[in-house]
């Protein structure tokens, strides 16, 4: 969480008379494909404080549900990092053999600027696709399994300690940042506090100033998998509506319900840090966020149930707007009539009418056959979307869609 202001002007004034130190700690895992794009754009850190390159295994399958999909995709939203960024490729997923000899590499203590280098080279040679890592382990050795474990262990608790579950992930006075695309909110952080940043290499000026582009070809329509439970969701409609917009494509929306109601629980901490993360975000954004009235349950079963109706209005995209903004913004409580007649309203749709919708059950198939077509995708979560032959997951993502469109892009 952020530190208050008196609390950070402070610390700044402190590390500027040099009396404390800034410590970056990032929890690397050797098998995310995700954590090894990261690492590109760590060097610069070194320069204005201390990196703990910190060594955990990738999280429990409680934090990754439908572990099988997420995998294959951690590959390929890596890829598509690669191309945006213009850093180097991964061609495949390493053997769970390969794995254990470079997680015994990188376990081996050396000095963080030496650590970062061989990380980089190690990813690069994990996921190429037909890793042969006995030189790299020659040339730098490695730690015996035992060892190696324990350094895992360690790493996978004092991440826990840190309050996340994630890897890829870095760790600065309470903030955490996982993954390359949230390094560009430490970024503009530190830039704040520090002009040498405004030099540092194009990986991060390109994280700052938001202008990697994404080739779409193809596209005839926006298709997207939104939950009325998903803050992000909420966060992607407003951006979605603009895009359609913009471009002209139709917005088509596939509501799905939540995961915790489709039998894939999610753990506290991740709960905590993806609503304080969807805050952030929203703040980043100037969309309104706060007000928060959870749908889970009958407020879900409820909207979904006016969603069919809506889409023969011609409304459902505007019911989504409504019904999100309502449940994230202004604690509207759609599982009850007053809620719901109020978001219709908003939403344009006959409320006595969307009343009626309520009783239905023809949604459940509607919804089921999303969840299908989704998983058909190789995903499992929202917000994803498809234009053309380019899929992705997570809102931030749509930062490449608008750039590729012409219009602001910002995540």
């Amino acid at each position: 969480m952020y530190l208050g202001h008196a609390r950070q002007k402070r610390r700044r004034w402190l590390q500027a008379l040099g009396r404390q130190e800034r410590i970056f700690r990032f929890f690397h895992s050797v098998d995310d494909p995700g954590s090894t794009m990261a690492l590109h754009a760590l060097a610069p850190l070194m320069a204005l404080g201390r990196l703990e390159l910190v060594l955990a295994p990738l999280p429990k399958a409680e934090f990754t549900p439908d572990a099988a999909r997420n995998r294959v995709w951690a590959l390929s939203d890596a890829q598509l990092l690669a191309q945006v960024y213009g850093l180097p490729r991964p061609a495949a997923l390493p053997t769970t053999g390969d794995v254990a000899q470079a997680q015994a590499i990188a376990c081996k203590e050396r000095p963080a600027p030496e650590q970062l280098a061989l990380l980089l080279e190690l990813g690069a040679e994990l996921f190429s696709g037909a890793p042969d890592l006995e030189v790299l382990s020659q040339a730098h050795g490695q730690v015996d399994l035992a060892t190696c474990a324990k350094t895992l262990e360690q790493g996978a608790r004092r991440r826990k300690a840190l309050g996340h579950y994630a890897s890829g992930a870095l760790s600065y006075e309470g903030e955490w940042y996982p993954g390359l695309e949230r390094l560009n909110f430490l970024f503009e952080r530190l830039r704040e506090e520090e002009e040498r940043l405004q030099q540092a290499d194009p990986v991060i000026a390109n994280l700052v100033a938001q202008t990697p582009k994404l080739e779409l070809a193809g596209a005839e329509a926006i298709e997207a998998y939104l939950s009325f439970r998903s803050p992000y969701s909420y966060l992607a409609t407003q951006r979605l509506v603009r895009l359609s917009k913009h471009s002209g494509l139709p917005l088509h929306i596939y509501p799905v319900l939540p995961m915790v109601m489709r039998g894939l629980e999610v753990p506290r901490t991740k709960r905590l840090y993806l609503a304080w993360d969807a805050a952030r975000v929203a703040r980043r954004l100037e969309i309104p966020f706060g007000r928060i009235a959870d749908p889970l349950g009958l407020g879900v079963e409820r909207c979904l149930a006016i969603c069919p109706w809506a889409e023969e209005q011609g409304k459902l995209a505007d019911f989504f707007v409504a019904a999100t903004s309502g449940i994230w913004s202004q604690g509207i409580d759609v599982s009850r009539d007053k809620g719901l007649i109020q978001t219709c309203r908003s939403a344009g749709l006959d409320p006595e009418e969307a009343l009626r919708q309520t009783t239905s059950e023809s949604w459940r198939p509607v919804v089921e056959a999303n969840r299908l077509a989704l998983l058909e995708l190789g995903l499992w979560g929202v917000p994803s979307v498809r234009i053309g032959k380019t899929v992705i997951w997570g809102q931030d993502r749509l930062a490449w869609v608008e750039q590729a469109m012409g219009i602001e892009a910002r995540s």
